[in-house]
């Protein structure tokens, strides 16, 4: 997160004003007042933005201002050999269950979180797929999960990383999408280029983002007649999906070619090499 602030700041500072007339630019609001000449949007001709809620519930920028972070950041993920990946996290890194119950301790990946309102089972190889992972794509969190319950979720995910300094890059959910039943890539700062994004339910993300999603088959672990009960442990849906980002990173950063990077697509790339991972 703390990199996303400061490539805003440095393109909130070069956007804000006009070298030739000196004018503000109007780059970005809060509560629809300029954060530079503090006049109103409608003062400001009403331009085109996207709201950050996930910065700040009543943060919002130009898109001139989301196109140039998305070059800063892809200028970033170039130089680190990265790409950007989005995380969904019911039924595809954990099963939660609401199912009072009281755990003598925390055993087989089960935990306690939110002062016991929710036992998490993370799915088997979750850590072991973050880790190999973040060596690749830079990860973010979307869900449309509430703020409380993702946050929860996220700290125990980062708490169980071998690198104790390892954070997502951002979480993102419910009421921070621009629209209320959907997931989108309009407020991602990084060109949907690339961007893969792995989600158990390709509906919430709609036919615009199918060619960057891999679908990975729901995860459930509780029975809720018998809360414990495994019946999912054989699961091995995230050590295929890894195997399918290892494949898209090394056909994108190909280093036995001279590769103009922004030509390069993870979209096609997927297409491409889909079929190898077909049951």
């Amino acid at each position: 997160m703390e990199e996303i602030i400061e490539n805003l700041n440095e393109v909130l500072n070069a956007l804000s004003i006009d070298t030739e007339t000196k004018q503000c630019k109007h780059p970005a609001f809060i509560d629809k007042a300029c954060t530079w000449c503090k006049k109103t949007k409608d003062e400001c001709d009403n331009p085109n933005t996207i709201q950050l809620r996930y910065l700040d519930p009543d943060f919002s920028v130009t898109e001139q201002v989301i196109t140039r972070l998305r070059d800063l950041d892809f200028d970033t993920l170039v130089k680190q050999k990265k790409l950007r990946l989005v995380l969904d996290l019911d039924n595809t890194l954990i099963h939660a269950s609401n199912v009072e119950q009281t755990l003598d301790k925390e055993e087989d990946d089960v935990y306690e979180i939110l002062w016991g309102m929710y036992l998490i089972k993370l799915r088997p190889g979750t850590i072991d797929f973050l880790e190999k992972a973040s060596t690749m794509f830079d990860i973010s969190i979307y869900t449309m999960a509430q703020k409380i319950y993702a946050k929860a979720v996220v700290k125990l995910l980062e708490s169980k990383m071998s690198d104790e300094n390892f954070r997502f890059s951002r979480v993102v959910c419910q009421g921070q999408y621009t629209k209320s039943d959907r997931k989108g890539l309009d407020i991602e700062l990084s060109h949907e280029r690339v961007v893969l994004i792995v989600d158990d339910c390709q509906e919430v993300w709609g036919d615009e983002y199918k060619a960057n999603l891999i679908k990975i088959k729901p995860y459930v672990f509780f029975n809720h007649k018998c809360p414990l009960e495994n019946n999912n442990d054989e699961d091995e849906e995230l050590a295929r999906v890894l195997d399918v980002l290892k494949t898209v990173h090394n056909v994108f950063y190909d280093e036995n070619k001279e590769i103009d990077y922004v030509s390069k697509d993870v979209r096609e790339v997927l297409q491409n090499i889909q079929h190898r991972f077909d049951d």
